[in-house]
């Protein structure tokens, strides 16, 4: 699970564009990472098609679900 937490943090605070210092290209785990990332997204879309992970989705259309 922890794994999963860090791959959608990583994305999600854009740590993905960094690249190493004096280095033209991004490291291993960072590709690593954002393949995990986009994989579980897919995962996700599959179940909740148009999903968007930059924003709250926690009401799905229902405003009772607050």
């Amino acid at each position: 699970m922890d794994i999963i937490l860090e791959s959608m943090n990583f994305k999600l605070n854009n740590m993905n564009k960094e690249k190493m210092q004096n280095s033209r290209s991004r490291g291993k785990r960072t590709i690593a990472k954002e393949k995990l990332y986009k994989n579980i997204l897919r995962n996700i879309k599959i179940i909740y098609p148009n999903f968007n992970i930059g924003i709250s989705t926690s009401s799905r259309g229902d405003f009772a679900n607050n």
